[in-house]
C-alpha cells in the first residue's frame, strides 16, 4: 500500500474528503494527463483513470477538468488496477497562464502547488522582467514563489546576475545553482520539505528537466543542449508530471514557456509591485499616471534612485496587459448577455406566433 500522505495529502485534503468518504470513494492525486485518460496516484499504486460521462458532459470550461496536482475522489475497477474519477477537491492553489491569441480563459498549468521554481540560467534567456511576469502568475494562484539561476559555472560573474536580482526582488527565496557541477544544489535540497509541492517554470533550456534529474538521483527527463546562437533549447517535456522526490518533497516539470500572458489581474495590487503602490500614495493627484503629471512621488523616486527604471517600466507593461485583458472580459460579458437576450426575444416571439396569448407566458 501507498503512503498517500507522502503525495500531499495533508489536514486540509482529509478535510475537503469528508464529503465523499461515506460514498466509498478514494482519494488519489493526478501525476500526468493524457488528454482524457490520467495517470492517478492512490493507495494502490499509480493506476489509470477517466472521469465519469456525467464529469465529461456537465463540465465546459477546460481548466475544470483533472490537473497534474490535483486532489480526486475515485472508485477502484479491474482489479484495482484503473479508477474512475468522480469530483476533483477544492484547488488551494493553482499555476495557470492566458489563453492564447485573444481568448480571456486560463490555461490552469498544474493545480496544488505550495511554491514555484522559477528557473532562469546565466545566459541570453536571462530577464527579471520574466521573472516578474511569473512572480505575478504565482501570487495570482496563491503560491508563492522562488527564483533559481542555472548554470552558473558559465557564468563570468555570477554575483553581478543575483545583485540584479537582489536590487530589485529584495525578499524572494533566491538559488544559484550549476547541475553540472552540483554547485549550490546542496541549499535547494534543503529547502525542500516533505509533503510539500514544488513546481518547475521557465523556458526550455534552462535546466529544468536536469534539476529534476538530480532531486531524483536519476535521470528520468530527456535533456536537450541549447543553441549557442540564441541561448535558447528545445521542448524536452512535453506534459505536465508529478514526481515524489526520495528525500521527500513532491516536484512537477511543466512545458518551457518563454512567451505567455499573465491573466487579469490588478498588477499595481500584486505585492511584487508594493513598493510602487506605496511610494503612489504620496503622488499630488489620486490618478496619478505616473508619466506626466507634477507632483509625482513615483517619478520622484525614479529619479532618486529609490526605484529602478527597468522596475517601472515592466510595471508599466503589465499593467497595459493587464487593463487590456479586463477590457475584453467585460465586452465578452456584454456581448454574452446581449446572446442571451436575443434568445429570449426569439424564444418568446415563437410563443406568441404560436397563438398564446400574453396572459399565458
Amino acid at each position: 500500500m501507498i503512503d498517500i500522505e507522502q503525495y500531499g495529502f495533508d489536514s486540509f485534503y482529509k478535510k475537503e474528503f469528508e464529503a465523499f468518504k461515506d460514498s466509498g470513494f478514494e482519494p488519489g492525486r493526478i501525476t500526468a494527463e493524457h488528454k482524457q485518460r490520467y495517470n492517478v496516484i492512490t493507495r494502490h499504486g499509480e493506476i489509470t483513470g477517466e472521469v465519469t460521462g456525467r464529469f465529461l458532459y456537465d463540465t465546459d470550461d477546460s481548466s475544470d477538468f483533472p490537473k497534474t496536482g490535483d486532489w480526486t475522489a475515485v472508485t477502484y475497477f479491474e482489479d484495482d488496477n484503473k479508477c474512475i474519477i468522480h469530483n476533483l477537491l477544492w484547488r488551494r492553489s493553482q499555476f495557470t497562464r492566458g489563453q492564447a491569441g485573444k481568448e480571456t480563459g486560463q490555461q490552469v498549468i498544474a493545480a496544488n502547488i505550495d511554491y514555484i521554481f522559477i528557473v532562469q540560467s546565466y545566459n541570453q534567456d536571462f530577464s527579471i522582467n520574466r521573472i516578474e511576469r511569473y512572480m505575478i502568475m504565482a501570487e495570482e494562484g496563491n503560491c508563492e514563489p522562488v527564483v533559481i539561476i542555472n548554470k552558473n559555472d558559465l557564468a563570468d560573474n555570477p554575483g553581478e546576475y543575483l545583485e540584479r536580482i537582489r536590487k530589485r526582488l529584495k525578499d524572494i527565496p533566491l538559488f544559484s545553482i550549476s547541475c553540472e557541477t552540483g554547485n549550490g544544489f546542496n541549499e535547494l535540497k534543503e529547502f525542500i520539505k516533505t509533503g510539500k509541492t514544488y513546481a518547475l517554470a521557465g523556458s526550455s533550456g534552462v535546466g529544468k528537466s536536469s534539476i529534476i534529474n538530480l532531486l531524483m538521483n536519476n535521470t528520468l527527463q530527456k535533456t536537450a543542449e541549447i543553441r549557442v546562437s540564441d541561448g535558447r533549447g528545445k521542448h524536452t517535456t512535453t506534459r505536465r508530471e508529478l514526481f515524489l522526490l526520495p528525500g521527500g518533497g513532491i516536484i512537477i516539470d511543466t512545458p518551457g514557456m518563454r512567451e505567455f500572458s499573465i491573466r487579469s489581474s490588478d498588477v499595481a495590487g500584486a505585492d511584487i509591485y508594493s513598493d510602487i503602490a506605496e511610494i503612489a500614495e504620496g503622488c499630488r493627484f489620486k490618478d496619478c499616471s505616473h508619466m506626466q503629471e507634477s507632483g509625482c512621488a513615483v517619478k520622484e523616486a525614479l529619479a532618486n534612485g529609490i526605484i529602478t527604471e527597468e522596475h517601472l517600466e515592466n510595471y508599466f507593461k503589465l499593467k497595459k496587459e493587464s487593463d487590456y485583458l479586463d477590457s475584453l472580459i467585460d465586452k465578452n460579458i456584454y456581448l454574452e448577455r446581449k446572446k442571451k437576450e436575443k434568445e429570449l426575444h426569439r424564444i418568446i416571439k415563437r410563443y406568441y406566433k404560436n397563438g398564446n396569448s400574453k396572459g399565458n407566458i
